[in-house]
């Protein structure tokens, strides 16, 4: 067990997502909210999406209190065929991990993703 920690093989230099940038849409609340705290809680730089900007920002505020990784609010309407606001902001950021919590048809997702 000394050989590999000596090693440096340990599982959270394995399979840690710190300093990871993750995106996860509708991250404001519920099931989305859920994953986004995970990911600041293991100290990703994570990005949050929805259109309610009003609590997408408190829920940022809410998160980055926690003091482990970062939390940032984009509002965006991310559907097909709807406004672009906030594309602009996502496209700039270099992703690790995309979390589309809020698309329930998978040609909508296909179409996001290759936007990106």
């Amino acid at each position: 067990m000394a050989a590999v920690a000596r090693s440096g093989l340990s599982i959270a230099k394995l399979f840690g997502v710190a300093g990871k940038k993750v995106l996860v849409t509708g991250g404001g609340r519920g099931i989305g909210e859920m994953i986004a705290r995970t990911y600041v809680e293991n100290g990703c730089d994570v990005y949050i999406s929805s259109r309610s900007a009003e609590a997408l920002e408190k829920k940022a505020s809410e998160l980055n209190a926690l003091g482990l990784g970062t939390c940032t609010a984009i509002p965006a309407d991310l559907s097909i065929g709807k406004s672009s606001r906030g594309h602009g902001a996502l496209s700039a950021v270099a992703l690790d991990i995309l979390i589309l919590k809020d698309f329930p048809q998978l040609e909508q997702c296909t179409r996001f993703c290759l936007k990106f």
